[in-house]
């Protein structure tokens, strides 16, 4: 082999060796970048998962405190309901005493509508959850 040929060959292998140390120069550049674009999707995605996290325990915590609400509401309406009916039902009592009947047949009178009409209110209840149909 000739010394030129020698030279010639080497620049050539100098020139393919730089070539490469350029496109994996390139290369980890386009991965260094890729790799800085996941970081920052990452980022992104697990601050938007702690957002929604922290939204969806507020609304629950939202809702909690409305249903608790609600159902204090509905005691206290259940309640007044019932003393209502109670004082109307010895307003009733009293009522028939005044008329002159005898205080046990004022109370047993009461007392059987109370029965019949709770007996009313039970069948109804009963017809009414038989005929709603869950599928």
């Amino acid at each position: 082999m000739k010394q030129t040929d020698y030279i010639h060959s080497s620049s050539t292998a100098e020139d393919r060796l730089n070539q490469d140390k350029h496109s994996l120069k390139q290369s980890e550049d386009a991965l260094s970048a890729l790799v800085g674009s996941l970081e920052q999707y990452l980022e992104l995605l697990i601050a938007q998962y702690q957002q929604t996290k922290q939204n969806f325990e507020t609304k629950f915590h939202l809702a909690l405190r409305a249903l608790l609400m609600s159902v204090m509401a509905l005691l206290a309406f259940v309640i007044v309901t019932l003393c209502l009916w109670f004082s109307v039902s010895a307003l009733c009592v009293v009522g028939l005493v005044s008329l002159g009947l005898h205080w046990l047949m004022a109370t047993l009178g009461v007392l059987i509508a109370n029965a019949g009409l709770a007996w009313y209110l039970l069948l109804t209840s009963r017809d009414l959850r038989k005929s709603i149909k869950f599928n």
